[in-house]
């Protein structure tokens, strides 16, 4: 064998470790993959979907995604539904911000929500491992089970 295969190999080991080592990091980092939709629609309901657009008129089965805002008017109503069968409704003249939406490392669904303004209520679901936290004011709740 000479230097130069031998120099090659370990440079090709070093890449492969490297290249495996990055696969597992990624593997362990929480997913963005999550199905939130806007299940029902009443009246004015508009969202910020932080594309930088502001605020647009909503519609029905609209995805849901980290970081988007969802606001009633005076006449509108909207109930957003996750995964699993969880339901969060706004009342009229609210506003909700989806701050945290994500899969854990073993799956579990992670959801923070913030109330900015006005009446939200929240039919959820008891399902091991899953954090639904909602924040208003300088408050804030975590809900550990069905509720």
């Amino acid at each position: 064998m000479t230097m130069r295969t031998l120099g090659l190999g370990k440079t090709l080991a070093l890449v492969a470790v490297l290249a495996s080592t990055f696969m597992v990091v990624s593997a362990a980092a929480e997913s963005k993959a999550r199905i939130v939709r806007l299940s029902d629609v009443e009246g004015t309901v508009q969202i910020d979907r932080t594309s930088g657009d502001g605020f647009e008129r909503a519609f029905l089965n609209l995805p849901m995604v980290e970081g988007s805002r969802l606001k009633t008017g005076a006449n509108g109503r909207a109930e957003i539904e996750f995964e699993d069968g969880s339901a969060l409704r706004l009342g009229n003249d609210s506003e909700v911000e989806f701050s945290h939406l994500a899969l854990g490392d073993e799956g579990q669904k992670i959801s923070t929500v913030t109330l900015l303004s006005g009446t939200a209520y929240a039919n959820l679901r008891d399902k091991k491992g899953d954090q639904f936290l909602l924040k208003f004011g300088q408050q804030s709740i975590t809900v550990p089970e069905a509720a």
